[in-house]
């Protein structure tokens, strides 16, 4: 099995009670992660509506990516938006597993 190159980011903004809930999650479960505040840059607000245009959604937080690449250059990727309640449960999973986001294997 190759080694997979694997990111998460996490879109957020501060207060908002969904996103602490889910960077706890990811916390919890040993996650390094990206964390990326939409209100203090206008980019990285671009950068979160345009992930939530090509899921023909409209905006809203948070919005975890999970990422992943092997060496033999297959790609996967996981999107979470507005996790709450049983979602955080399959966040949870995603976020125990991710490094096999992408296998081949799998």
């Amino acid at each position: 099995m190759g080694t997979n190159k694997t990111s998460v980011v996490v879109y957020s903004k501060p207060l908002c009670s969904d996103c602490i809930a889910a960077e706890g999650v990811l916390s919890t479960a040993g996650v390094v992660f990206e964390h990326k505040d939409v209100k203090a840059d206008p980019s990285t607000e671009a950068e979160f509506k345009l992930i939530c245009t090509g899921l023909k959604i409209e905006p809203r937080l948070p919005v975890i990516v999970f990422s992943s690449e092997t060496e033999d250059g297959h790609e996967g990727r996981m999107v979470f938006v507005e996790p709450q309640g049983p979602e955080l449960e399959v966040l949870r999973f995603a976020a125990e597993h991710h490094q096999h986001l992408g296998s081949p294997e799998r």
